[in-house]
């Protein structure tokens, strides 16, 4: 690749970057919801390792897009991508080969230009979000889906993981900002939230009631769940593990599935892992509290998944499932008026849920947690 001083942000400078290379594109679209990184889908002049698309990602020293459009330059380091894409090296050659659920495989990175060029999860893939959000998901392919995804994380998180990360995890150490952004992220804005001060929701002129002892142990157990965050330095997390980061390759007209890909992995670190599993259950609770049509659904996928997920915790560890249920609970909290997942009311009634959960769920009883990953 050769050095440029363009703007790769942009298609024409970015078709001009990709000329002489093995990825010469004849098409390129940028891809709308990328909020990290600019990311396109470019179609090959010439196939490469039989392919005829890519996806290619661009950093800049700052997130790409923020949910209130009017602050988009929030400091990222561009490290980011050095991290991810090891994480996406050393997670691609970990997973089994008959493994329904994968990786991007990594095609090219230039650490100068700050591009990643992956393989394509399928011109006709869609995030795992909008398949259940248009109705297109059964019940069985619900279910079918929540296993092989608490499959995935499960393995990820305690069995072929464990004895192929130490290389990896001595490189994911040094992100420190991934650590520092997702306790920001959650934990930073709890107070902030129910108290309405943040100008970007839609609930600050009538934020929810939460009474004066509930916030006070919502608040406790947060800084106590943040301090565990960037303490961790043994267990590997994929730090974004939510339905828009999973990406479906459909088959048989959309009534089956033949893969399905875990994409942006900048946030991959040493970690508590009850995050990944508590952010996951969030945002499919927030599909089934949104989208009355897809409740079912959506019960059938969280059930599944916690299912399959801790048949492979062969430790049973309570504190794990109950730190994923406060912080699917603080995920609620936050993210449901920074999503603008619905109206005032609606949203504050969420909120208030959100708190209850991380507060009960932090010390919920173990004969008492399957029932609460329904």
């Amino acid at each position: 690749m050769t050095t440029t001083e363009k703007d790769l942000a942009k298609v024409s400078d970015l078709r001009e970057y990709l000329e002489n290379t093995p990825f010469a594109a004849e098409e390129i679209v940028m891809f709308s919801d990328g909020i990290v990184n600019f990311a396109f889908r470019i179609k090959l002049k010439t196939p490469y390792d039989g392919r005829s698309t890519m996806v290619v990602k661009h950093a800049k020293p700052y997130m790409a897009k923020l949910l209130d459009q009017d602050n988009n330059n929030i400091p990222f380091d561009l490290e980011r991508q050095r991290y991810e894409v090891e994480a996406l090296n050393h997670v691609h050659a970990l997973i089994p080969p008959d493994s329904l659920v994968t990786v991007p495989r990594v095609n090219h990175f230039d650490e100068k230009e700050n591009v990643i060029i992956m393989d394509d999860c399928g011109t006709d893939s869609v995030t795992l979000k909008k398949f259940m959000i248009d109705g297109r998901c059964t019940p069985a392919l619900a279910e079918k889906i929540g296993d092989a995804l608490g499959s995935f994380l499960g393995g990820l998180h305690h069995t072929w993981g464990k004895n192929g990360i130490a290389r990896l995890m001595e490189t994911l150490r040094e992100h420190k900002q991934g650590k520092e952004v997702c306790v920001w992220a959650v934990y930073g804005r709890l107070g902030s939230t129910i108290r309405g001060e943040d100008p970007t929701l839609n609930i600050s002129e009538n934020p929810p009631e939460v009474g004066e002892t509930e916030f006070k142990r919502m608040e406790e157990i947060g800084k106590e769940i943040s301090a565990d965050m960037l303490s961790e330095e043994e267990d590997l997390v994929m730090g974004d593990f939510w339905p828009g980061n999973v990406l479906i390759d459909l088959a048989d007209g959309g009534s089956d599935i033949n893969r399905m890909f875990v994409i942006d992995w900048e946030l991959a670190k040493p970690g508590l892992q009850a995050l990944d599993i508590g952010e996951f259950c969030a945002e499919v609770d927030l599909i089934r509290r949104f989208h009355a049509s897809s409740a079912t659904v959506c019960s059938r996928m969280i059930a599944s998944f916690y299912r399959s997920y801790s048949n492979l915790d062969v430790k049973k560890d309570v504190a794990l499932y109950q730190t994923a249920l406060a912080h699917w609970g603080a995920h609620l909290t936050v993210w449901t008026s920074q999503g603008k997942w619905g109206g005032v009311e609606e949203t504050r009634i969420v909120i208030t849920d959100g708190v209850k959960l991380l507060v009960e769920g932090y010390e919920c009883p173990g004969d008492e947690i399957e029932r609460r990953y329904q």
